[in-house]
């Protein structure tokens, strides 16, 4: 009888030997003790149907769980939800968002080359930019031609792009609105871990390649690369805390390294030692993404909404749906009120230092008595911000004010060469110049209380020479009949984007009806008290009707508010710059410029004039920008 010939084990089997020496490898690794205390993980999402299947019946649609957020001929970005893959490796089988999106493309028809002399953004296909680990959800680009490839490769290798993320951590990491950064060097194991190497780790200076840690795990791993992470506290409770996270470096982990590193691991992250999973997922969501579009050369971000869970996990109501885009650049209110004295830049015109100063009110704060980056309580100055705003309003330049608000104002105040117009909260001057341009030879005095943006009007005002007939001084909006000025000199006056500065309201209106000669006119500008309310508004969108609409919360009461100038830089980690305005409805100023002695005879609102960027969206989002307006102008007589 022949012998059995004992069959071949296959590369990936091991036989076991229980008399004999335990098996070694990866696969045989020891877990470690569980306690019977610690939760089980549970799967990091929820599953969805697998593209294998839908590919199988020829479905080429992207599953519900995935949600195109812009496309146009040159990107497309999407909403991953958490467990699915961004890409899979060569030669895996394994589903998708990139042959999810290949699989729709394809469908639209036969992909072809460009011809010579033909564009290279002619030939589609689906181009990966940059990954979300598999457990995290998000905003993902992808591109559709080589010339997007290209373009946004090399921005994201120059850590262009601004990244935002929310991320879900154990333990109290710190106060609401404190921020901190994590830097070190990051290193990716031969397992696909990655470690953040001590400075020790390291030789030399200025960029020296960093040295490896000794042993045989080193083989066939990359070196180690900086990380930089930017961490600010949204809110803390249950043992939890809800963080905005920017991202300067974009490495491999970095965010679940950083955090696990400082003692706070990102919920559901068993990898980096995590021990809780509340919301049965890795707690990590990429909010934001904002880049120079490829071949419009505009800056362009995009959001996804915040996953109401993660508000949830720390005991904090999530947000109401996300104001749309342009709120982060809306044009603030113009400065006003008293001043808070600082020293003038060393750039400022000799004729600042020897212009009048508005004498201090009694009641205001002393410069000092607050912590930094706080604003008192009385205190409506914008002396803290002149740069900032200076910088909005002339270098970045505000297409609300370049398109809307001046053309506005200058054709309701209709000044002419023989005018004297006084302009109240001046700001740096960009409304005096544009009056003082279209009646070459009127007269036109600036007041503001912000000695900053006084300095910064003389000096525009002195490079523009449209802006002779110009001049600007220090004085206290709010107290103008301490100042030299003569009652019924002005033919004109106007007070754009500053009213809601002013509290209370009534002296201000007096003041100014003091000053005007009869059939004087006086022009105000606001942001609009009935649809553009902090805190009390905001943009919604119902998916089944496909409509935009404008939610308000409330309107009659009349209510203060520390504004933030800057959210989006404020969110990714910039210091944050903050104003006080006072909300009150639009009956409150008709009534207080009746009680002035001031009739009413224009009132207009005003739309912003952008156009959303190609989209299922944009002409919902356009057509809601016409309808809703962003301003108020409204003119009275003497």
């Amino acid at each position: 009888m022949p012998s059995r010939e004992r069959p071949k084990l296959k590369p990936t089997q091991v036989k076991f030997n229980p008399s004999g020496p335990p098996p070694t490898g990866p696969r045989y690794a020891p877990k470690g003790p569980r306690s019977s205390e610690a939760p089980r993980f549970t799967s990091n999402s929820k599953p969805f149907v697998r593209p294998s299947r839908a590919a199988a019946r020829g479905d080429t649609r992207l599953p519900p769980s995935v949600r195109t957020i812009h496309e146009d001929d040159d990107l497309i970005l999407v909403d991953k939800p958490a467990d699915l893959l961004t890409a899979g490796m060569p030669g895996e089988d394994l589903p998708s968002l990139f042959e999810m999106l290949k699989r729709q493309i394809r469908s639209r028809g036969p992909r072809r080359r460009p011809t010579p002399g033909e564009s290279r953004r002619a030939g589609q296909g689906v181009y990966i930019i940059h990954r979300l680990d598999r457990e995290a959800s998000g905003i993902l680009v992808f591109a559709k031609n080589e010339h997007a490839f290209v373009a946004l490769k090399d921005a994201f290798k120059e850590r262009k792009p601004h990244r935002l993320y929310l991320a879900v951590v154990e333990g109290n990491f710190g106060q609401v609105g404190s921020q901190t950064t994590i830097q070190s060097n990051l290193i990716e194991r031969h397992d696909g871990t990655v470690e953040s190497l001590p400075p020790e780790a390291f030789r030399g200076a200025h960029g020296a390649k960093p040295r490896q840690r000794p042993g045989p795990d080193n083989v066939d791993e990359q070196p180690a690369k900086l990380a930089v992470t930017h961490v600010r506290v949204v809110a803390v409770g249950n043992g939890l805390s809800l963080l905005q996270v920017r991202l300067e470096t974009g490495r491999k982990h970095q965010i679940r390294v950083h955090l696990s590193e400082r003692g706070h691991p990102i919920v559901g992250d068993r990898r980096y030692r995590a021990t809780v999973n509340p919301l049965s997922r890795l707690g990590l969501h990429a909010l934001e993404l904002g880049f120079v579009h490829p071949t419009t050369n505009q800056t362009v971000r995009y959001r996804t909404q915040a996953p109401a869970p993660f508000y949830r996990a720390v005991g904090a109501t999530p947000p109401p749906l996300s104001e749309e885009p342009e709120s982060d650049t809306q044009p603030p209110a113009s400065p006003s009120a008293h001043s808070t004295h600082t020293p003038h830049s060393a750039a400022a015109p000799l004729a600042a230092a020897n212009a009048p100063r508005a004498p201090r009110p009694p009641d205001s704060t002393p410069p000092g008595s607050t912590q930094p980056g706080e604003i008192p309580p009385d205190d409506t100055s914008w002396d803290h911000v002149a740069g900032w705003y200076d910088q909005l309003l002339t270098e970045r330049r505000s297409d609300h004010y370049d398109q809307v608000i001046i053309p506005g104002t200058v054709r309701l105040i209709a000044p002419t060469p023989h005018d004297r117009i006084l302009d109240l909260a001046c700001g740096q001057g960009v409304v005096t110049r544009a009056l003082a341009a279209a009646a070459k030879g009127a007269e036109l005095l600036g007041l503001d209380s912000a000695e900053a943006l006084i300095d910064a009007a003389r000096a525009h005002a002195a490079a523009d020479p449209n802006s002779a007939g110009a001049d600007f001084r220090v004085a206290d909006v709010r107290a103008l009949r301490t100042y030299p000025l003569q009652p019924a000199s002005f033919d004109g006056v106007s007070c754009v984007m500053s009213l809601s500065n002013f509290d209370p309201l009534e002296p201000v209106l007096a003041d100014v009806a003091h000053l005007l000669k009869p059939g004087g006119r006086f022009v105000a500008v606001i942001s609009h008290p009935g649809f553009r309310i902090p805190g009390q508004t905001a943009w919604g969108w119902d998916a089944q009707a496909r409509r935009q609409y404008r939610r308000i919360d409330s309107y009659l009461s009349p209510t203060k508010h520390a504004i933030e100038m800057n959210p989006g830089q404020a969110a990714s980690g910039a210091p944050s710059v903050k104003t006080w305005t006072f909300h009150r409805p639009l009956s409150a100023y008709i009534n207080a410029l009746a009680a002035a002695g001031l009739r009413v005879d224009r009132l207009e609102e005003w739309s912003g004039q952008r156009v959303s960027q190609p989209g299922p969206r944009a002409d919902e989002e356009n057509r809601a920008r016409r309808e809703i307006p962003l301003f108020v102008a409204i003119r009275a007589v003497k």
